[in-house]
């Protein structure tokens, strides 16, 4: 993080408050692919960023992805979250170890919440507005041209001033992925 980026995220909050980030990014396509290597730069970097912004809690939407990779990182480096899961099943037409690793994900969770009752076509959404709404910063893996979830949560916060904080050129410097 740059000197910049401090002095701003800083200046947006006063002093005595907590910093509640919310999280939203990429899956794996986006990102270098279902692999070991991808997962293990994305928690590198999602471990890195909890250093650099030292949040005092996360909000995460578990997609894969990005979603998990804050997940893991606040479970390694101990800072509490919320699992905001869009619906009850999000995981069920993914592949067997990937729910196997949600769910263990889900136990260490601080607190799981689940957005709506059930599957619908807005609840990806849904998800999105809960953590915006909820957190003071978003900080996103997005690469900046691509619409889609990601897309919508940046777009939302945008729409409710929510201060946010795109990480995609930190990851592409580490990884080398454009």
């Amino acid at each position: 993080m740059t000197a910049a980026e401090k002095v701003r995220l800083h200046a947006h909050l006063p002093a005595d408050t907590d910093l509640i980030m919310a999280v939203t990014g990429h899956r794996p396509p986006k990102l270098g692919g279902y692999n070991a290597q991808t997962t293990g730069r994305c928690v590198a970097l999602a471990t890195k960023m909890l250093g650099w912004y030292r949040p005092d809690y996360i909000l995460t939407g578990m997609a894969l992805g990005w979603d998990q990779a804050i997940a893991e990182a606040c479970v390694k480096i101990g800072v509490p979250w919320t699992a905001c899961v869009p619906f009850p099943g999000q995981e069920s037409k993914w592949p067997t170890p990937a729910q196997w690793h949600y769910n263990s994900l889900l136990a260490k969770a601080t607190e799981v919440t689940y957005v709506c009752t059930k599957y619908n076509v807005g609840a990806m959404q849904a998800r999105n507005a809960f953590m915006v709404n909820r957190g003071q910063i978003l900080i996103a893996l997005w690469n900046g041209v691509q619409s889609g979830g990601t897309w919508h949560a940046v777009d939302f916060a945008r729409t409710r001033k929510v201060y946010t904080i795109n990480l995609w050129s930190s990851y592409c410097n580490r990884v080398g992925v454009s």
